[in-house]
């Protein structure tokens, strides 16, 4: 009878940073497109920005009134977009953390973004059983 090795759960892979600084449960999380930075949405209302070399804090967003489901970067990695069950979809400067716009349509929960990949649309899913393309 031969004995059965244990299995490596991470065949590969090893942690490289724990990130902390949310105060309520993390949704979506989004690399950007050259894998520097990584953003994540979260309950405690906030977009947070994190720098995926250093494994550290770059920026908070705040602007939501509610839980921040989704977060996806433009392509060009200039602008990220951010939804959240407040019905808003808002687009924030990503160099600066200004936020440039707020849109509203949705009448429940936005639950999902993303860009287009040449930049021009972004695409919201919604509770509301309903998906919205803003250009």
């Amino acid at each position: 009878m031969a004995l059965r090795q244990p299995r490596d759960e991470n065949p590969g892979l090893s942690l490289r940073y724990t990130l902390w600084g949310h105060d309520g449960a993390i949704g979506r999380i989004a690399w950007e497109p050259a894998g520097k930075l990584v953003a994540s949405a979260s309950q405690d209302k906030t977009v947070r920005v994190w720098n995926a070399e250093v494994g550290g804090p770059r920026r908070v967003l705040q602007g939501h009134t509610q839980w921040v489901f989704g977060v996806a970067w433009s392509p060009d990695a200039s602008l990220l977009a951010s939804c959240s069950d407040d019905l808003t979809l808002r687009i924030w400067d990503a160099i600066t953390g200004e936020e440039k716009q707020v849109l509203r349509g949705h009448t429940r929960t936005i639950l999902s973004v993303a860009w287009a990949p040449d930049g021009s649309t972004i695409a919201t899913g919604s509770s509301d059983r309903t998906i919205r393309l803003w250009d």
